[in-house]
């Protein structure tokens, strides 16, 4: 079952994510497994805009989620944006050989709600409501879509995270 984190970030922390993916980036990036890959890519199919960043890059959100799921290790970080008329539509998350192993997801709200419409998070048929700055975590079996952008854009971070061993 995901669980909602409120007020995983402030107002400026996700301001900050977001003006971090507007610089001038690199054309790739390189996994916590060594393989280097494009860092951004546009959704044929669904039109969000998906950006790559390196853990080193944003390391201390990296620290903020390490810390508050204990359970879990952060194996990656995406942005994705959704533009008017963007979606993603129902599906399981999965790990990326490329990105390493992961077993669970952590979505951050970076934009606040009322600068768009539509853009619902749906998880095993439940909008997840979101206000800037809220987390949700949730495994991999669960799964969820997104509602198409009427108006405005929705940004998040998405984070893949993988269990770690306690024995």
């Amino acid at each position: 079952m995901p669980q909602i984190y409120k007020n995983f970030l402030a107002e400026d922390e996700c301001q900050e994510i977001i003006d971090f993916t507007k610089e001038t980036l690199s054309e790739k990036v390189k996994t916590t497994i060594g393989a280097v890959i494009t860092r951004q890519y546009q959704s044929p199919r669904w039109k969000y805009i998906f950006t790559r960043i390196e853990l080193a890059e944003l390391q201390k959100y990296v620290d903020k989620i390490n810390n508050i799921i204990p359970s879990h290790e952060v194996t990656s970080i995406r942005l994705l944006e959704y533009p008017v008329g963007a979606l993603m539509g129902r599906h399981n998350d999965a790990a990326l050989p490329e990105e390493g192993e992961s077993h669970a997801g952590f979505i951050i709200q970076l934009t606040h709600p009322d600068l768009y419409t539509g853009g619902y998070l749906m998880m095993a048929n439940e909008v997840m409501e979101l206000n800037q700055g809220d987390a949700v975590f949730y495994y991999y079996m669960t799964p969820h879509r997104v509602t198409k952008i009427k108006n405005g854009t929705r940004i998040i971070c998405n984070v893949r995270l993988k269990q770690i061993d306690k024995s």
